[in-house]
């Protein structure tokens, strides 16, 4: 299909992206775990205010500098679980 990186460069890049929203999901699993509201909405503001936009921003970076693609002049996939694919 051609949705795999075309350098190891590309790899690595693809790699650090996914190693990236994995860090920013981590910040949703207390959400879901937490059982008190007032903890819960605590955590969501956290996400919202903080963690969401300074992960986000990055990916919003990476994409103006790179034509519009996490991986500049590419369209591919990224698997979380997998790795990039």
């Amino acid at each position: 299909m051609g949705l795999s990186p075309k350098s190891d460069w590309d790899a690595v890049q693809a790699d650090a992206y996914v190693d990236t929203l994995n860090d920013l999901r981590q910040h949703f699993t207390p959400y879901f775990q937490e059982k008190d509201e007032n903890k819960k909405k605590e955590i969501k503001d956290n996400i919202v205010d903080k963690e969401g936009p300074f992960y986000l921003s990055k990916f919003e970076k990476i994409i103006k500098d790179n034509n519009g693609t996490l991986i500049k002049d590419q369209v591919g996939i990224l698997c979380p679980r997998l790795g990039a694919e």
